[in-house]
This record gives structure tokens, sequence and C-alpha cells, in this order.
């Protein structure tokens, strides 16, 4: 296994000198996590860059101390609340009825607006990058998503002269665990709680979203209960988002799954 751990530099460092400015993409995910320190040994090369949505959890800020000390670091914003506010709660499941672009209207008031998540995320995440790349006039951008996550990006792509490369593409969660191991690489605190616990979410999903703490998209019981530990004045607000969005969702399949079920078992 460790085979594949065994980068070569001199051709890495062949490609970041053929592009102009490259930035590595870094949100404190184990993920990018691994991905900095694989390449920390060309890091003179590279600009790392963080996009803060201002929806970390606390103590993510005093984790990424350690990477704006090490590297050339690039902190970006954007604004979570004002995104919401004009757009709407990110989810997986968006009725037509909560869109942005939708007038519907329930006893004179608004319907709650409900956003997809691969749009949100976009423009949250996606856009600060671009912007900035634009902005410097970098050519490469290289990210950490894995053929394994959902929604995630293809290894090599090319968008507006910007050439995309996937380094750890190919890795499992195994080899990306193995790795941390190996080089025994700190995590943020919520990692620790779910390999603390890893029992009780076996078979469970075990996002903690470690861009936006309040995501209405990645909702799951792991990130309940270690909010409800370790922050639970921020239990309290995530609480209404998740309903107010999944009760809008909850609506809907109400309402067109009974002809549904009716056709399908006709």
């Amino acid at each position: 296994m460790e085979q594949k751990f065994v980068l070569d530099y001199s051709s890495v460092k062949e490609v970041l000198e053929e592009f102009e400015k490259p930035i590595v993409k870094f949100s404190g995910g184990k993920d990018s996590i691994v991905l900095a320190h694989f390449l920390e040994p060309l890091k003179d090369y590279f600009t790392l860059v963080l996009v803060n949505t201002g929806a970390n959890l606390p103590h993510m800020e005093d984790f990424f101390k350690s990477y704006k000390d090490r590297f050339n670091f690039v902190e970006l914003k954007s604004n979570q609340a004002e995104y919401i506010q004009k757009a709407g709660y990110p989810s997986t499941l968006v009725p037509v009825y909560n869109q942005i672009n939708s007038s519907f209207m329930v006893k004179g008031e608004r319907k709650i607006l409900i956003n997809d998540w691969v749009t949100c995320c976009a423009n949250l995440r996606g856009l600060p990058l671009k912007q900035y790349a634009q902005k410097i006039g970098s050519t490469l951008s290289i990210h950490g998503q894995r053929n394994s996550d959902i929604g995630g990006f293809p290894q090599y792509y090319l968008e507006d002269g910007v050439s995309h490369w996937g380094i750890i593409y190919d890795w499992t969660d195994a080899d990306i665990f193995y790795y941390i191991k190996l080089h025994n690489l700190e995590l943020p605190d919520q990692y620790n709680y779910a390999a603390s616990h890893s029992d009780k979410y076996r078979n469970e999903d075990k996002s903690l979203s470690y861009d936006c703490w309040n995501c209405s998209a990645s909702v799951s019981s792991i990130k309940v209960d270690y909010l409800r530990d370790k922050y639970p004045h921020l239990l309290e607000e995530y609480k209404p988002i998740v309903k107010a969005v999944y009760g809008a969702v909850n609506d809907e399949l109400n309402r067109c799954m009974p002809p549904i079920h009716n056709l399908l078992s006709c």
C-alpha cells in the first residue's frame, strides 16, 4: 500500500513550474489535510487556498493556524448568511415551489426558500476560488476530490483557462486514513469524536460538514450528537433550519406520493 504514497516530486515540480501561480485547495477536511501534507515538500511552488464561508465550526480557526504558519496561505471569504437569505437553504431535495424563482405563496406568506446544495457549494466555495484564480492569473488548481465523492469533480478538467488536477483522485477512504496514521497527522476535533464513537455510527453517514456546520443538505446523526455534546447552542440554531427545510420537502412528498404509489401498484 505504501507504494501509492511515494510521490515523484520531480515530476510534480515540473508540472507546478509549467503553470502560472498554482493553487492548492484546502478546507480542513481529511482529504485536503492529506493533500497539503503530501505536497508540503513543494510548498514554495504553490499557494494553499482556503474559502471561509463564515460558518466553520469555532475550533476550526485554531486548527487552520498551523497551516497559515507553514504554507504560503490565502484565506478567501464568502458570506453564507447573505447567500442563504437571497437563494435559500441547501438541500438534496428541492420542491419547485420553494425555489427562488417561484412566486408561490401560502396564506399570504412566501414559502421558505430552498436551494440545491450543488449550486450552494458552487457559489460559496467554488466561485471565490475561481475569481481568485482569475485575479492572480493562476492556470493550475489542485483539488482533493476523489472518485468516490458524491457530486465531486473529474480528476482532470479545464475550465476558463484553469487546469484542474486531482492528485489523490484514486485513493480510497482506507488509503486516506492509512496515510493519516502513517504520518501521525492531526485531524480536527470532529474526526476524533467520530473515531471514538465508530461503533455507534458504523452504518450511517459520518458527515460533519467542515465548510458549513449548519448545512441543511448535510444532516447526519453524528453531526447532531457532536453539536449536542460540544456546541449545544449551535444545535439549537440548527434544529429549526432542518425542521423548516425538510418539513417543506415532506409536505411536497405527501402531496405527490399517494398517486404515484397508486400508479405503480396498477
